[in-house]
């Protein structure tokens, strides 16, 4: 039993919580409470989880700086 409840998991798509009731953006929190449902109904609820962060496209990156190690007349190396 303990193989099965170690390799639970639950996977949300990102537009459900970007569009529609949540429309959620860049940079906000998640923070979920789960109940389990099976043959024997359902569980009690779960503790809230750790937050994530939704993150619809990269942040730009901070501090950009040429890599002369790297910098060549063919490649560009930078470092942040």
């Amino acid at each position: 039993m303990d193989s099965i409840k170690s390799a639970l998991s639950c996977t949300i798509p990102l537009d459900s919580l970007t569009s529609g009731n949540y429309n959620l953006v860049q940079g906000d929190s998640v923070n979920a409470k789960v109940i389990a449902n099976n043959f024997y109904g359902p569980s009690i609820e779960s503790d809230m989880g750790s937050g994530a962060i939704i993150v619809v496209v990269p942040y730009q990156p901070v501090g950009l700086a040429n890599n002369v190690a790297v910098t060549s007349a063919s490649v560009i190396g930078l470092t942040w």
